[in-house]
């Protein structure tokens, strides 16, 4: 019997590397990978930030909890620039999660490109919310 020095015989290594390019497959065969730009929300990272502070409205909730922390959502940006598929993939609280999603409804994306075309693409957008921070921005509005 053949052992590789991982251990595994010629059989359980071959079955190891079949699982592993199916699951690279899975997850690097979906639509939106491999492509010559990527989707972004209108007007970019500064332009997100500046809505951010200006947009954002703390769940009173939340905020006299002290209750911070990211929200993540996936989406995917179809070839017209809507937006489908939106999930929740890290939550803070029912509250912040709600202000993230209405936050997010407002944004505008530009899809992704791959040889001049639109394309269909998975994304992920990260909303974090800080108290402390959040403060500071209500005394400068």
């Amino acid at each position: 019997m053949v052992r590789f020095k991982s251990g595994l015989t010629m059989k359980k290594e071959i079955t190891a590397l079949l699982i592993f390019s199916f699951l690279v497959l899975k997850i690097f065969g979906q639509i939106g990978y491999n492509v010559d730009a990527l989707p972004s929300n209108i007007g970019g990272k500064a332009e997100l930030k500046r809505f951010f502070k200006q947009e954002l409205r703390y769940p009173s909730s939340a905020l006299e909890k002290k209750e911070g922390g990211e929200v993540v959502l996936d989406f995917v940006i179809r070839t017209d620039s809507s937006v489908s598929d939106v999930k929740i993939a890290k939550s803070v609280s029912p509250a912040i999660d709600a202000e993230a999603l209405r936050l997010f409804k407002l944004l505008q994306w530009s899809p992704a490109f791959k040889n001049n075309q639109a394309v269909a693409s998975n994304w992920t957008t990260t909303f974090s919310f800080e108290p402390e921070k959040y403060a500071k921005i209500c005394k400068e509005r």
